[in-house]
């Protein structure tokens, strides 16, 4: 008889489908802080709503990769179609020329360098031949730059006695390289002048608002050189305004140095925050910092010191008059996720009504025990966010995100974070089926999965998917649930366990249908009065191993015991635990959630519960053949050996029945010889 069951069942398992779990997320298994937790903005992104005054400088961002691409080249080409010279070309090309043999000397340097050799060892500096007829401010350049370069040189005056030279022509004859000249001589006394270095940094600007060339934007690069001069020199009030200068000409690299700016001043224990609550760009700057998600954690500081900091910031903007809805709301966040709540409910008032202060709002009415009310705020403010999902960060809530730990830290957009938190609330009030729609639409499946498996009832979870339209547009919803299929899925197993074979199959994956049929008339024939002992107990056999072999298909909890989710391969606490544990205070499961997830157990309650049905089906078998029969002894082996590794004591039930049954046979002598179920090869 099982010789000829394997045939057939091996063709149903071939196609047994697998269940991609990556990306599953939970907000009932964090407990209250998945709801409560602070919201987080980026600081790079949120800098981008910054009202930046607009720029008499842009950044120069496209690096060049050839001298023949080099500013200073193109300079000279336009310099000497300018006098009318005859032979530019040949000019142009020479200097490019010597140009490349500095570049390639200084790369061959750098990777001397890499290498973790001497600089410059055996590397042979050029030698630079000055084209005739080059004009006197790109010989005075190329003169410097050699000079830079050239380690026989060691000492910066060399360098810089080229660039004074370009600064001291009459101006039309220096209308090219007299910016990059101060610059490069800004840069080149930084270290022993740094005072001296910031006036050459400022020239630069002031040469190009008097019409001299800057194509490679060395005047908005200035403002950074300065910025970086004065935030060495703990002049942090001038360092912040000139970085948001440089920002406001497009360099990329300004947040940044605005990021390390702010982590300075932070770690300043000193530091009068009232200073900077005067200046209403950077209120909106350090305001922005302090929200941020690492901002505080690279501070140097110890999360005590840096509330402290928060705290002061909160008190310097109480001072301030003129503040915006926009920064209320920006120091309304800051009050939460500093746990100030008083100071949270201020700057919320002073917010009108904006959504992240309401969303901040909820999570204070829940803190004080008032469910109905936090979620009739979300009610109103998650269409909102829903809007501005896939726009550009202009407002505070399209820069944000909730914020949760999950084993790691992870982030959810704010109109997702919302619908977690109403499917919380809702299933606290045990309104279940809009805590399961809440939890499908936020993409938490697992959430969605507790509703559905343990604490609806099985036609509550049928109205709720026959009303959701499939892929050909049919149902009474308004539009498809995320997880439609795992969901019908899920369902069609439910009704599987409750013996709703025929229920069930219209809920299968189309390719599951077939073993649903063959299980279902296994089943129904097994239990058939009116055939033969010995023919219901082979069907009753086939229900048993198609049960074993396509168990978690066919009847598998999504969730515990059998993890269907993660397709059995991986068990966490069980969801039905962990709302009864301490991870919830504020939102704690009702005694009518509890009671239904009581009641709505898989028999029994174990890690693939779906192996001890087998089993005991294969046991109904065996109660309609004889004893001492080599079918009795086979059936009782078999299914005895589904259970003896994971569950020896129920095992042994079926060890015990094929000792006493079946001592007659080959396997029932052996069993009873070695005291358990013996080896038999396949």
């Amino acid at each position: 008889m099982i010789k000829n069951l394997k045939v057939v069942l091996l063709v149903l398992l071939l196609n047994a489908p697998a269940w991609d779990a990556s990306g599953v997320r939970s907000f009932l298994r964090v407990g209250d802080e998945a709801v409560l937790a602070t919201p987080v903005t980026h600081f790079q992104t949120e800098l981008l709503r910054l009202p930046l005054p607009p720029s008499e400088f842009r950044a120069v961002t496209n690096p060049v990769v050839t001298a023949m691409e080099l500013p200073v080249v193109a300079d000279l080409r336009l310099a000497l179609q300018l006098e009318g010279t005859a032979d530019a070309e040949r000019i142009v090309a020479a200097y490019a020329e010597q140009h490349q043999k500095l570049l390639d000397y200084a790369e061959a340097v750098r990777r001397r360098r890499y290498a973790g050799d001497s600089a410059g060892e055996d590397i042979r500096f050029p030698e630079i031949v000055y084209p005739e007829g080059l004009p006197g401010e790109f010989r005075d350049y190329l003169e410097g730059v050699a000079a830079e370069h050239n380690p026989a040189l060691k000492e910066r005056r060399f360098s810089r006695v080229a660039w004074e030279r370009i600064l001291k022509r009459p101006a039309d004859e220096r209308r090219f390289l007299s910016v990059p000249a101060a610059l490069n001589l800004g840069r080149s006394c930084e270290s022993e002048a740094p005072g001296k270095a910031i006036r050459h940094y400022q020239q630069v600007r002031e040469l190009v608002r008097s019409g001299f060339h800057d194509r490679r934007g060395d005047a908005a690069a200035s403002i950074g050189w300065e910025a970086r001069l004065r935030l060495r020199a703990g002049d942090y009030e001038t360092a912040l305004r000139l970085y948001v200068d440089h920002m406001a000409t497009g360099d990329p690299t300004a947040a940044s140095s605005l990021m390390f700016t702010l982590r300075a001043i932070v770690a300043d224990d000193d530091y009068d925050w009232t200073v900077l609550a005067r200046d209403p760009l950077a209120r909106r700057v350090v305001t922005a910092y302090l929200t941020s998600t690492v901002a505080l954690k690279h501070a140097a500081v110890r999360p005590r010191d840096a509330a402290e900091r928060v705290n002061r910031w909160l008190q310097a903007m109480e001072e301030v008059a003129d503040v915006d809805d926009d920064l209320a709301e920006m120091l309304a966040l800051a009050a939460y996720q500093n746990e100030q709540w008083d100071l949270t409910e201020r700057w919320i008032e002073r917010c009108s009504g904006r959504p992240v202060a309401q969303w901040l709002r909820a999570r204070l009415l829940a803190r004080s025990g008032r469910l109905e009310d936090a979620l009739a705020v979300l009610q109103t403010i998650q269409p909102r966010f829903r809007e501005r999902k896939s726009r550009a960060p202009g407002n505070l809530e399209d820069n944000l995100f909730g914020r949760r730990m999950d084993g790691w830290e992870q982030y959810m957009s704010p109109d997702l974070q919302v619908l977690g938190e109403m499917g919380v609330l809702h299933l606290c009030r045990c309104d279940y089926i809009a805590a399961l729609d809440c939890f499908l639409k936020a993409n938490l499946w697992e959430d969605a999965a507790y509703v559905a498996e343990r604490v609806l009832t099985i036609e509550e979870l049928r109205r709720f998917v026959d009303a959701i339209p499939d892929e050909s547009g049919e149902g009474l919803g308004k539009e498809p649930a995320p997880h439609l299929e795992a969901l019908r899925h899920l369902l069609a197993r439910r009704l599987m366990r409750a013996g709703r074979a025929a229920d069930a199959r219209r809920y299968y994956p189309r390719d599951l249908q077939s073993r649903c049929d063959a299980l279902a008339e296994a089943l129904s024939a097994g239990r058939d009065g009116t055939l033969p002992a010995e023919e219901r107990a082979r069907w009753l056999f086939a229900a048993a191993v198609l049960v074993r072999t396509n168990g978690m298909e066919l009847l598998g909890t999504e969730l515990e015991p059998d993890w269907h989710m993660y397709s059995g391969r991986v068990a966490r606490m069980a969801m039905a635990k962990v709302r009864a544990g301490d991870a919830f205070k504020y939102f704690r499961a009702s005694s009518d959630e509890m009671a239904r997830v009581s009641r709505h157990r898989p028999d029994p309650d174990a890690r693939f519960h779906y192996r001890y049905q087998a089993a005991f089906l294969a046991w109904e078998a065996s109660e309609l053949l004889p004893d001492n029969s080599e079918d009795t002894a086979s059936v009782l082996w078999t299914a005895g050996t589904w259970l003896k590794y994971r569950d020896p004591e129920t095992a042994d039930i079926f060890y015990k029945a094929l000792v006493n049954r079946c001592r007659g046979t080959e396997l029932g002598f052996e069993a009873d010889r070695i005291r358990w179920f013996p080896r038999v090869e396949e």
